[in-house]
């Protein structure tokens, strides 16, 4: 309400005073719904870290990847397993579609199974196998 009531204040500062509130309101709407057509428009970089085979395989410790901002966990290891191929075609299990049980992947941290999840400006993704003890 009150972004409303700014924006029609600087309508009728720059001489559009016969604007009424539901013409303000359609503005408001229509300049949110552009804003976020271009933030799905815009590119955002990633980091991935690889460890173990992964390191081996890719012959480098990490990556930028450029991407788009609705880019999804399985669109990147995709991507990696066309380029790579060998293990990083195994890191989603093909029956459920989720992380195979036999890699981890971190995401900001954060254990992630999910290959549907959204990455975000600035992820640092970490793809590993996971450490056993006893």
């Amino acid at each position: 309400m009150v972004q409303r009531v700014e924006l029609l204040y600087k309508l009728y500062k720059c001489g559009l005073s016969n604007i009424n509130s539901a013409t303000i309101i359609k503005l408001s709407n229509f300049i949110t719904s552009r804003t976020r057509q271009l933030v799905k428009l815009m590119n955002f970089r990633v980091k991935i870290q690889f460890f173990a085979m992964f390191r081996e395989i890719a012959g480098r410790k990490e990556l930028i990847q450029d991407i788009r901002s609705e880019t999804t966990l399985g669109e990147i290891l995709d991507t990696l397993a066309r380029k790579y191929g060998k293990d990083f075609e195994e890191t989603v299990d093909k029956k459920t579609g989720q992380v195979d049980i036999n890699t981890l992947v971190m995401i900001n941290g954060q254990n992630v199974r999910d290959t549907k999840m959204k990455l975000k400006d600035n992820d640092l993704i970490i793809i590993t196998v996971p450490v056993g003890g006893g």
